[in-house]
């Protein structure tokens, strides 16, 4: 296990007697003061030289980072699902809006919608709810940016076409491509597509599209900091799509 250990002795059994003053059985009590330890050695933060100390504060600061990631993602879903013109952003595969926790290191880290965004009579609606590990196409294209830059941390994706990348360039979103027919043949495409679009840009763009392949849609990912910035981004682009669509 990753994270320094320094005072996790004395951490684990003020742990095991606080939960014992509070009534709990002696293996109830164990079990607490283990999962405490635990969460404080993966919190910790490296201190000066040798040995980390543990982090007793991790487990608390680490729900209130779910709560927040919760928060922002629900506001982001609202965002998409009463932009009136967000419906024709959406793929024939659904859309999903995902955002991670702040140190993620896995797709379990990442709240997203379990059933997706969909078209219904014109209009987006949410089939599911909001929960982490509820995304593995997004959330890989969060962890593969994150790599890069921790602090962009969401992504959600829409329908490719030569219209919507016009749009997003009027809009000055920075944006970038890869082509599947590129992929090594070992290589996860949103790890390996993402990773190449980054370095082709020189940095994280607000876009990252490909056209697709054999049995795979194309697609655009919109990237940013938080869920409701890629909702606004994607509301932005819906806004001038359909304003185009007007005009024509």
């Amino acid at each position: 296990m990753k994270g320094g250990t320094h005072g996790s002795g004395c951490t684990y059994s003020a742990a095991l007697v606080s939960s014992l003053a509070k009534g709990y059985k002696i293996d109830e009590a164990a079990k607490i003061a283990k999962d405490f330890v635990v969460e404080a050695i993966k919190g910790s933060v490296p201190v000066g030289k040798g040995v980390g100390p543990v982090n007793q504060l991790a487990g608390l600061l680490h729900n209130s980072e779910r709560y927040t990631v919760l928060q922002d993602m629900k506001e982001g879903v609202r965002i998409l699902t009463e932009c009136r013109d967000f419906a024709g952003l959406i793929p024939e595969v659904g859309c999903n809006i995902a955002m991670a926790l702040p140190a993620a290191g896995s797709t379990a880290d990442i709240a997203a919608v379990t059933g997706r965004i969909v078209k219904v009579k014109g209009t987006a609606q949410v089939v599911g709810d909001i929960d982490f590990g509820a995304s593995s196409h997004v959330a890989r294209i969060i962890l593969a940016s994150m790599k890069y830059d921790p602090i962009f941390r969401a992504a959600v994706n829409i329908r490719y076409s030569e219209q919507l990348i016009d749009i997003c360039k009027e809009l000055d979103f920075s944006i970038s491509s890869f082509s599947r027919e590129e992929e090594p043949e070992d290589a996860h495409t949103m790890d390996w597509g993402t990773a190449n679009a980054i370095e082709t840009h020189g940095g994280i763009p607000d876009i990252i599209s490909d056209k697709g392949g054999i049995g795979k849609e194309a697609m655009i990912r919109i990237i940013g900091h938080s869920a409701t910035e890629v909702a606004h981004k994607a509301a932005k682009i819906a806004e001038r799509y359909v304003a185009c669509k007007e005009l024509n």
